[in-house]
């Protein structure tokens, strides 16, 4: 039972040092002020029996002596404790920042599956309580390790003294360990459904606060305490369930403990009527079957920690190591100084979980600064390109060429300078306004310049603060133009030579969408512009149109061009 522990606990510490990497001066560290304290507070047992024994002899210079000892013992305890204390918290600092920012990296560039798998929920919860429950696994493992150390020195003392006594430490410390850990096991289950649990409530929580104009607006809030209550019961549940291996393990162990001391007195009276134990090694005795009831704790204590400590690195870990479904290998090529043509050439893509196609040969041609529109009814393609072009997914078949160059043999990070993407549903950070700005874009000559070149500088400067006006999260007290218009404004400050504007007028009115078309009339001069749309305002302006129909291509032209000859479009246009 024992070395199963042990075994368990071993693949949980390999399992954070395959997570938690680099800091290993600080590692070290941890662990000499932590050997170092224990050994301390080994020796100040045998010091103090000293203390006794040369009290009881009459010898009092030694006496005092070992009690100067004793002094230096606990003063050089609480300096090792207090470096142990110190190093811990800056363990603690470089292990949340570093793991925050890798999952921070991570999901940055993780597929559409990933938020399958993930919920909104957990990953928050993972962000925040598990990355702190991380840091705290060192110092468990680092007080782990050398509890073990310190129990075995501890009966190698007291194996000297007597071995009866040493038998019964021996065996009350097994059995306090053994039913400690079965304790811990149900603990550590019962804790990670609870956790689920709770992931579920926060989970809810988001999407209450995400659509919360639609649980106003249908009067959603009853039913949405119903599901509230729903998990709220299963999380009591499974709560209760991990208290009562929790009580047995903090009070009902206990007797054991209190039994075992009494034999140890009862051996000592024992001895001492026999001449053969003196009232120091009584005191020894004592101390040290104290010592090793409060290692054995430590150890188990630890091992809990470190179990439990398993779930949240796990969790991590199932983040930092995902598996993309379709794994993408990008190139290291520089991107072109200027774009001369972007083409498809007999594309071919499915998406994993469809047995159909999604674009089946595809093939035609983007020129520069021009608008591109693909159109076509739902499902027929057009966001599907526009994932391919953004490297989020790749062609199964077919080329995909900037310059006549694969797009990816382009750079990770240069092709994200290349193009950018504008969504139908954009999303404003909790910041000022100029701050948003300034996520892609540091210089506030050029920030102006965009704002007042798209006409929205006025716009802006009319708000309470201007530039400096904090939004609220998703600027939810801007309306849906102004926010798309801002979020246009911040694409185009990224100085991509390629946007992609993914049904940005679906829900603008007409004058918002009207201010978008003079937009992309004006930006056009010096970007190329694709458009996937249903909107016939944007159609008319587009400088070639590619019709697309259950993943094929049905038609290419202008507006004129296909209202004139296409039957696919009229259909298209009636809808």
């Amino acid at each position: 039972m024992v070395i199963k522990m042990i075994k368990e606990n071993f693949i949980v510490i390999r399992n954070y040092f395959r997570i938690v990497k680099g800091n290993k001066t600080g590692i070290v560290k941890l662990f000499l002020s932590s050997i170092i304290s224990h050994s301390i507070s080994l020796i100040i047992p045998i010091i103090i029996a000293n203390i006794i024994k040369y009290i009881t002899l009459g010898n009092y210079n030694y006496a005092y002596i070992y009690s100067f000892v004793l002094f230096l013992s606990y003063l050089f305890y609480n300096i090792f404790l207090k470096w142990n204390y110190d190093i811990y918290t800056q363990n603690t600092k470089f292990c949340c920042a570093e793991i925050q920012k890798e999952i921070i990296r991570k999901i940055s560039i993780y597929d559409d599956n990933f938020q399958n798998q993930v919920s909104k929920g957990e990953l928050i919860s993972t962000i925040n309580q598990d990355v702190i429950d991380l840091t705290k696994c060192i110092d468990r493992i680092a007080e782990y390790i050398i509890n073990f150390l310190s129990f075995i020195f501890l009966i190698i003392i007291v194996s000297t003294i007597n071995y009866i006594a040493t038998l019964i430490i021996f065996m009350v410390s097994f059995i306090y360990l053994i039913l400690y850990n079965k304790c811990n096991k149900k603990i550590v289950t019962f804790t990670s459904l609870y956790r689920k649990d709770m992931d579920n409530i926060s989970n809810t929580f988001s999407q209450m606060m995400t659509g919360i104009n639609e649980v106003k607006v249908f009067n959603l809030t009853d039913k949405m305490l119903e599901k509230y209550n729903e998990l709220k019961k299963q999380f009591d549940y499974n709560y209760t369930r991990r208290r009562t291996p929790l009580n047995v393990r903090d009070n009902g162990i206990t007797y054991l403990v209190y039994f075992a001391k009494v034999l140890i007195y009862i051996l000592c009276i024992y001895l001492i009527s026999k001449n053969n134990l003196t009232l120091d090694l009584l005191v020894l005795l004592i101390s040290y079957y104290d010592n090793s009831l409060s290692i054995c704790k430590g150890i188990m204590k630890n091992s809990s920690d470190i179990r439990l400590m398993s779930i949240s690195i796990e969790r991590i870990g199932n983040i930092l190591n995902y598996s993309p479904l379709e794994k993408i290998n990008f190139g290291i090529k520089n991107i072109p100084v200027k774009i001369n043509n972007i083409k498809f050439e007999n594309v071919c893509y499915k998406y994993y979980d469809k047995e159909d196609n999604a674009l089946t040969n595809i093939s035609f041609e983007i020129e520069p600064k021009k608008i591109t529109a693909l159109v076509g009814h739902t499902g027929s393609g057009k966001s599907t390109i526009g994932k391919l072009l953004l490297r989020l997914y790749k062609n199964n078949s077919g080329n995909i060429l900037v310059n006549g160059e694969d797009i990816f043999e382009f750079d990770r990070n240069e092709y994200k300078n290349l193009i950018s993407v504008v969504n139908q549903k954009t999303f404003i950070f909790n910041m000022s306004i100029m701050d948003n700005f300034k996520l892609v874009q540091n210089n506030e000559e050029k920030i102006l310049a965009v704002c007042k070149q798209l006409k929205i500088d006025q716009l802006i400067r009319s708000l309470k603060d201007g530039y400096d006006t904090i939004l609220k999260e998703d600027a939810t007290d801007l309306s849906g133009g102004q926010k798309q218009l801002i979020s246009i404004a911040r694409t185009i400050m990224c100085e991509s030579k390629i946007i992609i504007f993914d049904e940005v007028t679906s829900a603008l009115d007409p004058k918002t969408t009207q201010h978008v078309i003079e937009i992309l009339n004006e930006i056009k001069k010096e970007k190329t512009i694709i458009l996937i749309t249903h909107k016939i305002d944007l159609m008319k302006i587009a400088d070639k149109l590619i019709l697309l129909d259950n993943g094929k291509i049905v038609g290419m032209g202008k507006h004129n061009e296909l209202l004139k000859n296409n039957k696919y479009y009229q259909i298209l246009l009636k809808k």
